[in-house]
């Protein structure tokens, strides 16, 4: 239950932070978001099944952008995570990418 009480407060937070910004801030305030996810997720240096839950929360922040409406938003949020975790982690891409 806890888990899904984060999952909620950090889908909220996101898409209050994207609503915050101005049309011009929108989309590199989803690349900076989607970096600090990744920056976290390397630092927390999660296994198992913390690391798929983890993934499942950044699937969850971009798949609540994508339902409010806001697809290029999600698309430079999920790329700014991947492209982070390819360059800075090479072990972590190859697990999950």
């Amino acid at each position: 239950m806890e888990a899904m009480r984060y999952i909620i407060l950090s889908v909220a937070c996101s898409i209050t932070l994207l609503l915050s910004c101005s049309s011009g801030d929108k989309y590199p305030t989803a690349r900076q978001l989607g970096e600090q996810q990744a920056r976290e997720l390397i630092e927390a240096q999660p296994t198992g099944n913390k690391l798929q839950y983890r993934l499942l929360e950044i699937r969850a922040t971009e798949t609540s952008m994508r339902e409010n409406g806001y697809n290029n938003a999600a698309d430079a949020y999920i790329n700014a995570f991947t492209d982070y975790i390819k360059i800075n982690c090479d072990s972590l891409a190859c697990e999950i990418f």
